[in-house]
């Protein structure tokens, strides 16, 4: 919780998604209380970030807590989360892979992809992929009729 190695959102978002998780599963709502208070801090904790801070940080956050609305059935706050995320990626100009200095060991002269380098990636394709997912449950998926 001191924040050294991961922000404290994911810490509680971690706590809160499992506690709802484990009541869902085995249809037993035992932290109703607990977990209202839970949720409350968790929120503050997402809006006390700062894209400024550590922008890959503030949009995982604010994508992990769309993503968790949405599974909790609340599409159209999750839709702000995820549009708050997709705000950040444009404005700072999140890429798939950052720019490093070549390395003549490397087997892609000019490109260096380092660890962040492939998280980075990674999370963007589960951006897309998401996004893409909802994009056809929203309007179809081909060969449905929604008529």
């Amino acid at each position: 919780m001191s924040g050294t190695k991961v922000h404290p959102f994911f810490v509680l978002f971690a706590e809160f998604s499992g506690r709802h998780f484990y009541q869902v599963f085995r249809s037993q709502w035992l932290f109703w209380e607990s977990q209202g208070i839970l949720a409350h801090l968790t929120f503050r904790l997402l809006m006390s970030m700062k894209a400024e801070d550590d922008p890959i940080s503030y949009v995982q956050a604010h994508w992990s807590m769309a993503t968790g609305l949405m599974t909790a059935g609340s599409p159209i706050i999750a839709r702000r989360h995820y549009l708050m995320a997709a705000t950040v990626i444009k404005d700072h100009g999140i890429r798939f892979v950052g720019s490093h200095p070549a390395s003549e060991s490397h087997p892609y002269p000019g490109v260096i992809f380092s660890e962040q380098d492939h998280e980075r990636a990674a999370f963007l394709g589960k951006v897309i992929h998401l996004e893409s997912f909802l994009s056809l449950y929203l309007t179809g998926l081909p060969g449905q009729d929604l008529g």
